[in-house]
Parts: C-alpha cells; structure tokens; sequence
C-alpha cells in the first residue's frame, strides 16, 4: 500500500501529462487545419489558393475540448485511487493487517537495508530480493514455502526457522506487524 501522498503525486503526473497533450493538440489542431484550408498548390496551370471546406474550430469549441479533457483526466484519477483502495482492502482482509501501517514497522525494523520495496523511502537494497508488485505473482517465498498470505507472515517473523540457510533473519516482530507488512506487500502494484 504506497502512502497516500505518492499515490496523489502519481495520479497529479498523469493528469498533468493528459492536460499538456490536451493543451498541444488543441493549440496545434486550428492552425495546422487554417494551414491545410489556404494551402497553395502549385500545379501547372493552377490559379493559387485552393479553396476546402474544412472546418476551423472557435474558441467554444476549444473550450468544450478542454472541459472534456479535463473531466476524463479527472475520471482517470478517481478510477485510480478506487483501483487502489480496492486492492488495498482486499490485501488487508487476506493478510488480517493493515498495509498503511506497514512502513514506519519495514524502516524501524531494517527491511530496507536488504531490500529495494516499492514505495518505501531510501529502501534501495541489493542483499535480497526486490519486493514490488511482482512479490504477488511468485510461487514461492524465500525458495521454500508458498507465496500465500500465512507463509508471507511466517516468513517475515521467522525466515531463518523456516531455512536456516537463508540470510534473512527472523525479525521476532509482532504477528500484527507481521500481517500489516503482508498487506503492504500484497497491494503493491
């Protein structure tokens, strides 16, 4: 579950985008159409301007554009964040956690000094592997048990139990810590 902040940075940069090629394409669009409507042509013969009945749109017009534009980024924004919402909740109710509490406990307790996750500041670690959104996709954790919600926990408090070859530790923290990093874990995407 990323903070709610990075998610608004993310859906903010997306319609930012949508609105500049918005913006170009209806700056753009007149002139290049009053370009096309007085174009000379130069056959032999020809009188100069050829006269086309093509359509150059006003300023209502580009205004009813821009809204338009604006309301499918808008609804683009809300689609996302209730994406989000709903894989997040669906995470917390397999895990029995809650992934918003989950970063504060991965920082306190070192997770990101051995792995790069998703979402977490300076988690930028090469001893592990990399936890992102492909963490829910993989058969198993840690090679031995399979990628399920209860291994997921089982793993995060006690790795080296499980294979005592692993350089994971057993972090020893608590079954509800445990759970919220699962469902932190589950919804990243």
């Amino acid at each position: 579950m990323r903070s709610r902040l990075s998610k608004l940075v993310i859906a903010a940069s997306t319609a930012i985008d949508l609105l500049a090629a918005a913006l170009a394409a209806l700056t753009l669009w007149p002139e290049r159409l009053t370009r096309v409507a007085h174009k000379t042509d130069n056959a032999p013969g020809s009188i100069g301007v050829r006269a086309t009945s093509r359509f150059t749109p006003s300023g209502p017009i580009l205004g009813a554009a821009a809204i338009v534009v604006l309301v499918a980024a808008l609804a683009g924004i809300a689609l996302y964040f209730e994406q989000s919402r709903r894989v997040e909740q669906k995470a917390d109710n397999a895990t029995g956690g809650v992934g918003a509490r989950a970063i504060p406990i991965i920082m306190a307790n070192g997770c990101a000094g051995c792995h790069t996750i998703t979402g977490v500041p300076s988690a930028q670690g090469l001893v592990g592997p990399r936890l992102d959104a492909s963490l829910a996709t993989r058969i198993y954790i840690g090679g031995v048990l399979s990628n399920n919600p209860r291994n997921m926990v089982r793993w995060i408090r006690a790795a080296r139990e499980v294979n005592p070859h692993t350089a994971m530790p057993s972090t020893r923290i608590s079954e509800q810590e445990a759970r919220d990093i699962a469902a932190y874990l589950y919804s990243l995407k």
